[in-house]
């Protein structure tokens, strides 16, 4: 991946939208602790953490997770957003 402007060394932030993170159930993936579910009938919004980073997970449907639990998180589809240390969206290709 070549970022735009981007000198060797920076620091970057990855964000993805949380309806984009996929919940896993077999090995691979993010592994992450859930720390509460919400049930909201037609999604479920998971909370979580991974490596002391808070996630949210919003899933369409529901799902039959326990707080305390481990899961693993998938990005495979998730359209990916990169930003520079100052909060600026980078550009760039794959």
């Amino acid at each position: 991946m070549n970022g735009k402007g981007l000198a060797g060394g920076s620091r970057i932030t990855l964000g993805v939208r949380p309806q984009h993170i996929s919940i896993g159930t077999g090995a691979g993936g993010i592994s992450a602790k859930i720390r509460l579910v919400e049930a909201l009938g037609s999604e479920t919004i998971v909370h979580t953490d991974v490596a002391g980073q808070k996630i949210l997970v919003v899933a369409p449907g529901q799902h039959n997770l326990t707080p305390g639990s481990d899961i693993n998180l998938s990005l495979s589809s998730a359209p990916l957003h990169l930003f520079n240390e100052k909060g600026l969206r980078l550009e760039y290709a794959v």
